[in-house]
């Protein structure tokens, strides 16, 4: 289900679950309608899934009702302002937008607040081992090196998105966003 005002994902955003294990603890850092939350939810022992976004974090809350999925927890977050803890993987689906607002209260909508962010405190939050994985723009590979980079942390592997199904394919048409294909980059320290 996905609720007016939240994200509706359009590329396999579900493949993340290709890098979960069974015993992570994974944190789902902007959850949105919690697609990847509850893909990943099913293939490891805990998710905690958090939004800015007040309607994202009850579509999140609510599709995890209807799949009966115990072992969730949502939370309201400023990225990482309300996670406790750390985490063995770290999903993180960044917006794709590179404006810059002028009032601060619209910029977590944009890369250009959440990429420095996310990369400036994630060592924070993982665990020994651990990884991030960033879904983002294959044409963003440069500029996706050079953050981890600058924060001690090496991208180790980039892999597109699968393909999309031919229900996807028509509603990135919808959205305007044909010929779209986003990469897994998977980030460790």
């Amino acid at each position: 289900v996905i609720h007016p005002g939240v994200y509706k994902p359009i590329e396999n955003e579900q493949a993340c679950v290709a890098y979960c294990r069974p015993d992570d603890r994974v944190l789902d850092l902007g959850s949105g309608s919690g697609v990847c939350t509850v893909f990943a939810a099913e293939q490891v022992r805990e998710v905690v899934a958090v939004d800015i976004s007040p309607a994202a974090v009850r579509n999140t809350e609510e599709n995890c009702r209807r799949l009966r999925l115990d072992n969730v927890t949502v939370l309201l977050s400023d990225m990482f302002g309300a996670v406790d803890g750390r985490f063995d993987l770290i999903l993180a689906n960044p917006p794709y937008i590179a404006a810059d607002f002028t009032d601060d209260e619209e910029q977590f909508a944009t890369s250009v607040r959440f990429l420095p962010t996310l990369f400036s405190q994630v060592r924070d939050h993982l665990q020994p081992g651990g990884r991030l994985l960033v879904q983002y723009p294959m044409w963003f590979r440069p500029r996706i090196q050079r953050l981890a980079e600058a924060h001690g942390l090496k991208v180790t592997a980039v892999r597109r998105m699968p393909g999309k199904s031919l229900n996807l394919a028509l509603l990135s048409l919808l959205y305007l966003q044909v010929g779209f294909r986003s990469a897994f980059y998977l980030i460790e320290p």
